[in-house]
């Protein structure tokens, strides 16, 4: 009977456990319009991320944990909430350098936690001067660069002036936090508690959970409130979408979308909004390269290639044709298509030297048709300069004119690399 009730125990305890551990909760979505669908995809692709990077290989408290803080402030925090946060986030972090015993990497620089606590609430408070401020910075900084300096003596220097210096630190924070007249709270009066909240709860793995979910949640919130475009032309996230979809991707939800998908979704949206502003803004480019190249190739002495690329002979060479290996130098002049100079290493006075593939994809195959000593005009289709790529003075889809001169060709770019290893 003692043997059946104690497997009943046990049975008991594992299954708390396991109600304990139990995955946060999915959100129920209904998406009602592309909007929304855009911003859930987005979000789902922000928490894939945030999960592989933030949450792989945690336990599941600290996901839970993680998860229920992102949750609660992914919001507009009010400023109490902003700055107890933040006092809280520091003594967390002042707690978990204690934890370690020394400071940044620094094993000769071990932490005391009565002194350096003591003096950091003592300059939380103000109660060191500017010039003992000042003094402390000035010795801190010879007591970092000289590692010889690590007596007992200088190791209690170094926390009391380590102290002072963060505790001055959170000091100008109260004090630029009582200055906002919008804030109906003394940041003073909260300091202390939620610094001795966070110091008392380091090494807590659940904590820094919470913390680094508080943390990525005001961090995406802030990004979306100050680009609720997404960097996508004429359209506003709905910031609630946004965050359901982090919080399904992290915890696994693929009830709309998984994660990959709600990626690609997101990306061709993106991708297809770009493309409509460039073609509304540049399109006409497009068409007059494309008028201009048609009746260009009609042109006494003009050859153009399979690639579309046409080119006039001005000067043909007798020298060497260059390979996809070599390098050359050259002199050239660009052009757009009404006669504005973009580029000109004439103009400069000093011939360009490059990879014969380090160059856009035109240049690259009307070089490999001249031999050295040779001079073309070459007209290039859009496709074979910069694309879409806005380009400054090259606006996308500009048909470009260059007059080119392969002056030289420097050799094979491999053997070249190779004398250089040598």
């Amino acid at each position: 009977m003692k043997k059946i009730f104690k497997a009943a125990c046990l049975m008991i305890a594992v299954l708390g456990l396991a109600a304990c551990t139990q995955k946060q909760k999915a959100e129920k979505v209904t998406l009602a319009n592309e909007t929304d669908s855009v911003s859930y995809a987005f979000g789902m692709q922000q928490g894939k991320y945030i999960a592989d990077f933030m949450l792989n290989e945690k336990n599941q408290s600290y996901a839970n944990s993680f998860i229920k803080a992102f949750r609660t402030n992914f919001r507009e925090l009010n400023p109490q909430e902003e700055f107890e946060n933040s006092v809280l986030t520091f003594g967390f972090q002042v707690g978990s350098d204690i934890e370690k015993g020394f400071f940044q990497g620094d094993s000769t620089f071990t932490l005391s936690r009565t002194v350096l606590v003591e003096n950091i609430l003592k300059g939380m408070k103000g109660e060191f001067t500017e010039e003992e401020i000042d003094q402390f910075q000035n010795q801190f900084q010879r007591l970092m660069m000289d590692r010889t300096l690590r007596s007992a003596e200088h190791l209690d220097s170094m926390n009391v002036a380590f102290g002072a210096l963060n505790g001055n630190s959170v000091k100008s924070y109260i004090e630029m936090t009582q200055k906002d007249t919008a804030n109906k709270f003394n940041p003073m009066a909260v300091a202390e508690k939620k610094f001795k909240e966070g110091l008392k709860n380091a090494g807590k793995e659940t904590y820094e959970a919470k913390l680094q979910g508080m943390t990525v949640a005001g961090q995406l919130f802030g990004m979306l409130k100050q680009m609720p475009n997404l960097q996508i032309e004429d359209f506003i996230c709905n910031a609630d979408m946004v965050k359901a979809g982090v919080i399904n991707a992290m915890v696994g939800d693929s009830t709309i979308f998984t994660a990959d998908e709600a990626s690609a979704f997101y990306n061709e949206f993106a991708d297809n909004r770009h493309k409509a502003k460039l073609e509304f803004e540049y399109g006409s480019n497009r068409t007059a390269g494309e008028e201009f190249l048609a009746a260009n190739k009609e042109e006494d002495g003009v050859i153009t290639t399979e690639s579309g690329l046409q080119y006039k002979v001005i000067k043909m060479g007798k020298g060497q044709i260059p390979t996809a290996q070599d390098r050359v130098k050259v002199h050239y002049t660009g052009k757009l298509l009404d006669g504005t100079v973009f580029d000109s290493s004439v103009e400069r006075g000093e011939p360009a030297e490059f990879g014969v593939t380090q160059v856009i994809a035109g240049w690259t195959e009307v070089l490999q048709l001249m031999p050295e000593g040779s001079k073309f005009q070459v007209f290039i289709p859009q496709e074979l300069a910069y694309g879409d790529r806005d380009m400054g003075t090259i606006k996308p889809f500009s048909t470009l004119i260059f007059d080119i001169e392969l002056l030289e060709i420097l050799g094979d770019v491999k053997q070249n690399d190779l004398a250089v290893i040598k």
